[in-house]
């Protein structure tokens, strides 16, 4: 089952490598090639959840969208993330029915947890309004766990404000 996710895996990565037969093998073709990373398998097991990560030739920027695998070969690759948005700490659900995963989105100043459900396509939905962010996430029965900076003393709002502050000085 995980070899033929891997296997998947890096068919996905070679359908999106630019690469002709006869070009050579130069750190420029290097940035032109998207990178696979760890894979996150759904609790059941029929899934496998891969950050692809691709970078803009003009701006040198990445951007990294989550993929969906099936673990056998009953199904499709196809992106659960929103192009040109960064996804990181992918958790499943314990039962499997959501993903969680930090994105920076819109307004965003620092990146939030979101939630998509796994029962078919969808948008995101976001979780947290933390103003320092959040990453490391753990799904434990029915919370979700997270690691964000902060300062102890203050409200949400009085961090939000310290940060705001810091950014305009």
């Amino acid at each position: 089952m995980f070899k033929q996710a891997c296997i998947t895996a890096f068919a996905l990565l070679a359908t999106h490598a630019p690469l002709a037969d006869e070009q050579r093998l130069s750190a420029e073709v290097l940035w032109q090639l998207d990178r696979v990373g760890a894979p996150v398998i759904s609790p059941d097991g029929d899934h496998v959840v891969v950050p692809v990560t691709s970078f803009d030739q003009e701006t040198d920027e990445p951007s990294t969208r989550r993929w969906l695998l099936p673990a056998d070969e009953r199904g499709t690759a196809r992106a659960i993330t929103a192009d040109g948005m960064s996804a990181s700490s992918p958790v499943f659900a314990p039962d499997g029915s959501a993903l969680a995963f930090v994105s920076k989105r819109g307004e965003d100043d620092h990146g939030q947890i979101y939630l998509l459900p796994m029962s078919g396509p969808g948008e995101a939905t976001r979780l947290t309004q933390m103003p320092t962010g959040a990453s490391a996430l753990r799904w434990v029965g029915e919370h979700i766990y997270f690691i964000s900076n902060v300062w102890p003393v203050q409200s949400l709002e009085q961090m939000a404000e310290t940060l705001a502050a810091k950014e305009d000085d």
